[in-house]
């Protein structure tokens, strides 16, 4: 079974980078084709000895880079201090996905698709209970996202794999989800939760 960090060769995509391998699932960023998950059992691939584009020209990913001490790889992380180092580390969309690839490298696998590596908790609870605890963190919407990414590594909705503008999308439309009646359960309100807002976009775009 492949590691993460392991190089490999895929028929159709190329070379890439692994990011997740379990019994079910295989994660990989490919060179050329992004992020793509596969079944283990079915997918097909070789070892790669061509570097990755990024470690050529000596930039952070897919190297995870130090996050904020004493996180070691392999470390168990609490769901709080993630949403500490979200917040300390991810501050437009480059970092973001620096912040995303570095956790994953660093935390344990996860035990399943839809099941948090932090939390144990199932998607739909851990996204609750990010809004839940928010006004006390003030977590832009972009650091939302990271926090989900690093939680979910093989969940296949665009909130997780699409482009950072998509997973943006899809923060703004759980909130309202949230807000409505806590995605089909009693709403905040009811639970004595202040109602979600947004504390900003968080990231700064090259003009």
């Amino acid at each position: 079974m492949w590691s993460p960090g392991d190089r490999v060769h895929h028929q159709s995509f190329g070379s890439g980078t692994v990011l997740a391998c379990n019994d079910k699932h295989t994660v990989i960023h490919f060179d050329q084709g992004g992020r793509r998950k596969f079944a283990t059992s079915f997918v097909v691939l070789t070892a790669s000895t061509r570097l990755d584009p990024r470690q050529r020209a000596n930039l952070p990913y897919p190297t995870p880079t130090p996050v904020h001490a004493p996180v070691e790889a392999g470390a168990a992380v609490a769901p709080e201090q993630l949403m500490d180092l979200a917040r300390r580390k991810v501050r437009d969309e480059e970092s973001l996905n620096e912040f995303v690839y570095a956790m994953w490298r660093m935390l344990p696998g996860p035990s399943h698709e839809y099941v948090g590596v932090t939390s144990g908790m199932r998607v739909q609870q851990f996204q609750n209970w990010l809004y839940d605890v928010n006004p006390q963190h003030r977590l832009t919407d972009a650091q939302l996202l990271a926090v989900l990414r690093v939680e979910f590594p093989l969940a296949s909705a665009g909130l997780f794999t699409g482009d950072v503008n998509t997973g943006l999308r899809h923060i703004s439309r759980m909130r309202d989800d949230y807000n409505r009646d806590g995605h089909n359960g009693p709403s905040p309100t009811s639970r004595g939760m202040p109602l979600s807002v947004s504390y900003g976009l968080g990231l700064i775009r090259p003009v």
